[in-house]
């Protein structure tokens, strides 16, 4: 079953991605080459200045899943950013 993921409107994930960033050893100017984003971009995730769209999530969990040669998951990243739907209802027959 594949699970499909919703941004949450709160965010307090600022320390979380800058606790990863600097344990794989790269700068945020490194990071952002990387994952192909803004360098500032980075820093104001990293400050609480915006919060980050599922895009962004991606590119910067492929990123350093690349450079730590491991699995860098979203959720494991933005914990409070992402949530489960709930599951969806399948249609009744006859009500296309």
């Amino acid at each position: 079953m594949q699970r499909e993921y919703v941004i949450m409107a709160t965010f307090d994930s600022r320390m979380k991605l800058k606790d990863w960033r600097e344990s794989a050893g790269l700068t945020q100017r490194e990071l952002a080459r990387l994952a192909v984003v803004a360098r500032s971009a980075i820093s104001h995730v990293e400050t609480g200045r915006v919060r980050p769209t599922a895009a962004f999530a991606g590119r910067i969990c492929r990123a350093l899943s690349k450079h730590l040669g491991r699995p860098v998951a979203t959720w494991d990243l933005f914990p409070e950013c992402f949530k489960p739907l709930p599951n969806r209802a399948t249609p009744l027959a006859g009500s296309f």
